[in-house]
């Protein structure tokens, strides 16, 4: 299975689900082989890679770069190789998003309840029309929604959801605001791993949550 984690906006925590999919995808099935694939200019899945190997942290996921040249050769060659590519796309309306888009089996867009965000949602409906219109019929689309600040935040998902086509799925469940998330990348781990001496349980059963949808509807 192919998953794409994207928006046509930065800082919407897309490279920080990627990793933390990745990771999750490695404790829930540890005999499948799991790759995650950097799309991002800014590279920082393939720098926490680096930093999670220099430091000898287990288990070890693999992570490596995808250019736009030879997009669909690579992706169907690692797709023999992979039970799981996960592949994390530059915050931009860009060549290498859109080829994406073409060569994946599912699409996942990060977002807040920031009206900001909603928009380029909207922005990532936009191309995702035109892939299945032209390209990849075949192709599903999820929002999850990430960053939450407070609980009470939750109260507006609805009003959030307004609009938007019936064939978008809102995965069930979101990810709270932490700063652990910020903290945990610079070291080359995740939540799921031991910071401080202890594991965020509620991080990680947001995170596992979110990939038992994904499982689910997609049918993995």
């Amino acid at each position: 299975m192919k998953i794409a984690i994207a928006s046509t906006k930065g800082g919407v925590g897309k490279s920080t689900l990627s990793m933390h999919f990745a990771h999750a995808l490695k404790l829930l099935h540890p005999e499948k082989r799991v790759l995650l694939m950097d799309a991002d200019p800014q590279a920082s899945c393939l720098n926490w890679s680096k930093w999670r190997a220099e430091s000898e942290i287990t288990p070890y996921i693999e992570v490596q770069p995808l250019f736009e040249k030879g997009l669909k050769t690579i992706l169907a060659e690692k797709e023999k190789e992979y039970d799981y590519i996960l592949i994390d796309v530059g915050g931009s309306d860009n060549p290498n998003l859109r080829r994406t888009l073409v060569y994946v089996d599912a699409v996942v867009i990060p977002t807040s309840l920031d009206p900001s965000e909603r928009i380029h949602t909207f922005d990532m409906i936009d191309l995702i029309d035109d892939v299945l219109s032209e390209y990849n019929e075949h192709l599903k689309a999820y929002v999850v929604f990430n960053r939450i600040k407070a609980t009470l935040e939750r109260n507006y998902m609805d009003d959030f959801k307004e609009g938007f086509p019936a064939y978008l799925h809102w995965l069930d469940g979101f990810i709270m605001q932490r700063i652990k998330f910020s903290r945990v990348y610079g070291q080359g781990k995740t939540v799921f791993d031991l910071v401080d001496k202890e594991v965020d349980k509620k991080a990680n059963e947001e995170i596992l949550h979110i990939i038992a949808q994904l499982e689910e509807n997609h049918g993995a």
